[in-house]
């Protein structure tokens, strides 16, 4: 595991929790142990979840399919007028799955999102 590329996911989604979150609302980010159900062909599979939730904008349900796609944006614009460049999620995205992880996304438009990222806990291929 590459402790840089997981702190540039860490940062990219925060920063997006921050960008689109009106001020003063909360951006929570925590980690936590997770362990996938066995399945017939499989043991039980330690995961490391790592989320980022706000308390934002959302995203709307028919634009979240692109989020993680290169150079994309949504209808939805930073609170401050900030300028991005379509780069962060997709370079999230590309990071995590160098990793053998996952990225997911919970989205309530104008309630906010909150971002997951599984990836192998220590130890686990």
């Amino acid at each position: 595991m590459d402790p840089a590329k997981i702190l540039r996911v860490l940062l990219n989604l925060v920063s997006n929790a921050i960008k689109f979150s009106p001020s003063g609302r909360q951006v929570e980010v925590g980690v936590a142990p997770w362990v996938a159900p066995a399945t017939d062909d499989s043991q039980p599979r330690e995961w490391a979840c790592l989320w980022v939730k706000d308390e934002g904008l959302g995203i709307p349900q028919d634009e979240v399919t692109k989020l993680f796609k290169k150079f994309s944006a949504t209808s939805v614009r930073p609170t401050a007028g900030e300028k991005g460049t379509g780069l962060g999620l997709y370079i999230v995205k590309e990071i995590v799955e160098l990793h053998q992880g996952c990225v997911e996304v919970e989205t309530r438009p104008g309630r906010g999102s909150t971002f997951r990222v599984l990836l192998p806990s220590a130890g686990e291929p």
